[in-house]
């Protein structure tokens, strides 16, 4: 168990992930109940291979869980250079790193790997991760990967892992799905408008990171910052019609952009004086749900994601998922 080890593979387990089936992310397995299909999927970054698999026992896991609540094994991920070489612990390491970020990303909640084992080319264990780590218990929530189509997975690592590797976006990307994930819980975590405002931190910093990359020169104030970004990734910034409280406040002329509508009702929860003329009743839900969409679709678009996702904001069943619109050329302003 050195730093100095020489490993080859490692062997992990995920705690409490989606069970997942689609195009390409299936496999058949044969036991004593028969044939059964159980979510599997490889994923490929530019420096490593993850094949993720459900645990054959996870159904049963997961459904008692559901009702109970709490944490439980659902998949495990066997791990290998790209190029089939050898890797350190501080390598594997730092690669667990970006996987629990990715899979917490997809399932909507912090997500723990929770036993990490290392093995050299003699099949010998060198290296194991059992530290804590963040995750939550179970819970509905709403998040952009649909379990239907698990091949998403896949899709989206390659550039998802690529892009926290960005010299500019990186960092302020880890940060900002820090608190989109702790803003997800909504009513389970720090209350919904208490999960609006650490939204609105996760989009402020998405959209700081924007200026400084490419020098854009707007007017002061978060709402300029924010317009600007979601026009250099050509996502709309109108209101969704059958958001009702948010379409009143434009009626009253509160606002009349997504954005702007976001940041003022978050202001009133943050700020003694009263701006807002209408009751705040029905529109915080509808802000926090259209904020968190927002900082799903920033980071897919980000990294280059074009494939198709679960729209939170419109989706009604399991299943149904819509195009991610192509994303300009890279370096364009």
């Amino acid at each position: 168990m050195t730093d100095q080890a020489t490993l080859i593979r490692l062997a992990t387990y995920v705690q409490s992930f989606r069970l997942f089936l689609g195009k390409d992310a299936v496999e058949m397995v044969h036991d004593e109940r028969g044939q059964r299909l159980l979510g599997a999927i490889e994923m490929c970054s530019e420096d490593w291979i993850v094949c993720l698999k459900e645990l054959p026992g996870a159904r049963s896991a997961h459904e008692a869980g559901i009702r109970s609540g709490g944490y439980w094994l659902t998949h495990r991920a066997d791990i290998v250079r790209s190029d089939g070489g050898s890797f350190s612990p501080v390598q594997a390491t730092s690669f667990l790193r970006d996987l629990r970020l990715f899979l917490s990303f997809a399932n909507g909640l912090h997500t723990a790997v929770p036993f990490a084992f290392g093995f050299a080319d003699d099949d010998r264990e060198k290296f194991r991760d059992i530290g804590s780590q963040l995750d939550a218990p179970w819970q509905d929530r709403l998040g952009w990967f649909d379990t239907l189509h698990g091949q998403a997975l896949r899709d989206v690592f390659t550039p998802f892992v690529r892009l926290l590797r960005d010299q500019d976006f990186g960092d302020t990307v880890r940060q900002a799905l820090y608190w989109y994930l702790h803003s997800n819980r909504a009513g389970n975590g720090v209350g919904t408008d208490g999960s609006l405002i650490l939204s609105v931190a996760a989009l402020e910093g998405l959209s700081l990171s924007h200026v400084e990359k490419f020098n854009v020169k707007i007017k002061a104030g978060l709402n300029a910052r924010l317009s600007a970004l979601l026009a250099h990734l050509d996502i709309p910034n109108e209101l969704p019609t059958h958001m009702k409280g948010l379409q009143s406040g434009a009626l009253a002329k509160e606002w009349q952009t997504a954005i702007d509508a976001i940041l003022k009702v978050r202001n009133e929860l943050v700020h003694p004086r009263r701006r807002i003329t209408i009751p705040l009743g029905g529109l915080v839900s509808e802000a926090w749900n259209l904020a968190q969409w927002y900082i799903e679709v920033i980071v897919l678009r980000l990294a280059g994601y074009d494939g198709k996702y679960g729209n939170r904001l419109a989706r009604r069943w399991r299943g149904e998922v819509t195009d991610l619109p192509r994303p300009p050329a890279p370096g364009a302003a």
